[in-house]
């Protein structure tokens, strides 16, 4: 809160010390796309692109309701589709994932239906 309210200049190491930044890199243009890259092979294109649309839809709420029925709803849909069960598969053949779903095959979870 208080880097929010006072503007004031946030030194690199303060940054890196208190969690504002994760790395001090020579290069972070490749840092980033390492880590893009890792979050490509590693992780459901459904799950990533939920996650977003969660923490933007969660910015306009005035209570986190929508956003938990919304999350239940992808819990149950993401436990019983074809990404998880190739998850559990890969893990028991201990192997890498690769999950056959892109981010079109996600269905809204969303009600949209006001306030509560």
């Amino acid at each position: 809160m208080e880097w929010t309210y006072t503007g004031r200049y946030i030194p690199t190491t303060e940054a890196l010390q208190y969690g504002l930044v994760q790395y001090e890199e020579e290069d972070p243009l490749k840092k980033a796309y390492e880590i893009a890259k890792e979050i490509v092979i590693n992780t459901a294109a459904t799950s990533n692109s939920f996650i977003g649309q969660l923490l933007w839809r969660m910015l306009s709420q005035n209570n986190p309701l929508s956003s938990h029925l919304a999350e239940s709803k992808f819990l149950y849909w993401a436990g019983n589709n074809r990404d998880a069960k190739e998850d559990v598969a890969a893990f028991l053949q201990k192997r890498e994932a690769c999950f056959p779903l892109s981010s079109n095959d996600l269905p809204s979870f969303s009600e949209d239906k006001g306030e509560y």
